[in-house]
């Protein structure tokens, strides 16, 4: 019984301690707590790189740019120009891929049909490809940071940072100020309850 005193006395007192969350993303303590790659430590988490990766392979431009994070799904449009006059010696991107590290682990699928390599996703393209937009979907709302590309024109492979997702800094849903107001309101009560069985 005392055991559950102490408990209703906490209790109490976090949620008296919460401030009305409306509208609010990220509420973490100042601390990213996270029970996916991180384990249970404070993730400093990473910078959210450029929008734009650009690739030069001779007579081959490959670019890759951040399109949109909708629902989870991280999208990207890539595309392949080849200096005019040279098409018919300008080598072909072959492959590209984002290396996601902890998040390749919470891929749910992939937009166009992708090959998913311990912390990498992968793309191939055919001979004829010159732009197309490429897509995953993760089963949690991670927070932007930065990922390195790697891209394949002919032979040879090249690799850049550009925008996606930090697979250390979970994305919590904002709670509605009503839903907080109850919760603060049940704290309230509980303390004094806890208070009053305490004297």
């Amino acid at each position: 019984m005392r055991a559950l005193k102490t408990l209703l006395f906490g209790v109490g007192l976090l949620l008296v301690a919460l401030p009305a969350q409306a509208g609010s993303v990220n509420y973490d303590w100042n601390w990213n707590w996270n029970w996916n790659g991180c384990g249970y430590d404070p993730c400093p988490g990473t910078p959210a790189g450029p929008t734009t990766a650009t690739f030069d392979f001779y007579k081959t431009t490959v670019t890759v740019s951040f399109v949109s994070e909708v629902n989870n799904t991280w999208t990207y449009q890539v595309q392949e120009t080849k200096k005019a006059g040279y098409e018919l010696w300008a080598k072909d991107l072959k492959k590209w891929e984002i290396i996601l590290e902890d998040c390749a682990k919470f891929i749910l699928g992939a937009s166009p049909t992708a090959y998913i390599d311990g912390e990498s996703i992968k793309w191939a393209v055919s001979s004829s490809f010159t732009t197309g937009q490429f897509s995953f979907t993760l089963s949690k709302d991670f927070g932007p940071g930065t990922v390195d590309l790697k891209v394949k024109v002919g032979d040879y492979y090249k690799s850049a940072s550009i925008y996606g997702p930090d697979c250390c800094e979970v994305q919590l849903v904002p709670t509605p100020a009503a839903a907080w107001g109850g919760l603060t309101a049940l704290g309230a009560l509980a303390l004094a309850r806890a208070r009053r069985k305490r004297s």
